[in-house]
């Protein structure tokens, strides 16, 4: 009988977490699952990654090295796609390092939303003092010069019709990512997708134009590999609308949203 795409993405993940401990356990202190694998029912077909943070003691000349064979291994094998999070005790040694260490997805797992403990344990690292507002205004602002130069570089200097489903995925993946993280500033903890659509609509802050915009994104990320791509133009005025979205919304968001202003 053939597998269930959970039950591969699930050996997938227990090969990983065996091969890579067995040969680093003395300086693991976490491995986890993190993202939709955690979050859905199932994966998506053709969208779904695993998303992984390895928290570890101390910097080892070995360690990317071990992790990018095994990724691009386990990547063939299972025909699918691995992504990780190095992060290293250093990292967030102190208070002043963990104030400024402005990264919501190491929040996320400190403060153990929507992840999994695959190996190990947070018991070790301490989650105070991480600012949740400085951190959200960090990756608004670096996210959307990264959004800006993925549009000149990608869709608009050389698109290229092969890589299209790249480049709607990679670019869903920021317009979705941008409202949960905003949505943080109103002290509101919601997943990506759905959840962050359904808490937006409650703000009451959005055009119908632009919610339906995001339905529309939403019903591409679940149906993604029957996505007929054939319609060039449909989808470069796709492109067009999200880009439009995000300059109006990451805008809006940054002089609206800080309930401490």
């Amino acid at each position: 009988m053939e597998k269930s795409l959970k039950a591969i993405y699930q050996e997938c993940i227990d090969e990983f977490v065996c091969k890579f401990s067995k040969q680093f356990s003395y300086e693991i202190i976490a491995i986890i699952l993190q993202g939709g694998t955690v979050r859905d029912n199932s994966p998506i077909k053709d969208w779904s990654d695993i998303d992984l943070i390895i928290l570890y003691e101390k910097y080892n000349p070995l360690l990317s090295h071990f992790l990018g064979n095994i990724t691009r291994e386990l990547d063939m094998k299972y025909s699918l796609r691995m992504d990780i999070n190095l992060v290293y005790k250093n990292d967030i040694k102190d208070k002043f390092r963990r104030t400024k260490y402005c990264s919501s997805e190491i929040m996320n797992v400190l403060n153990k939303r929507s992840v999994k403990i695959l190996y190990g344990s947070l018991d070790s690292i301490i989650p105070d003092g991480f600012n949740e507002r400085e951190a959200v205004y960090t990756y608004l602002n670096v996210t959307l010069l990264i959004f800006r130069r993925y549009y000149v570089e990608n869709i608009h200097y050389s698109f290229d019709n092969a890589k299209f489903k790249i480049y709607l995925q990679r670019i869903l993946r920021m317009v979705f990512s941008i409202i949960r993280s905003s949505l943080r500033l109103l002290d509101i903890y919601a997943d990506p997708y759905e959840e962050s659509l359904s808490e937006i609509r409650k703000l009451n802050i959005l055009s119908q134009k632009d919610c339906a915009l995001l339905e529309n994104l939403i019903s591409i990320r679940s149906n993604f590999d029957k996505l007929d791509i054939a319609n060039n133009e449909y989808f470069l005025k796709l492109f067009d609308d999200i880009e439009r979205f995000v300059e109006f919304y990451i805008d809006f968001a940054i002089d609206n949203f800080d309930n401490s202003k």
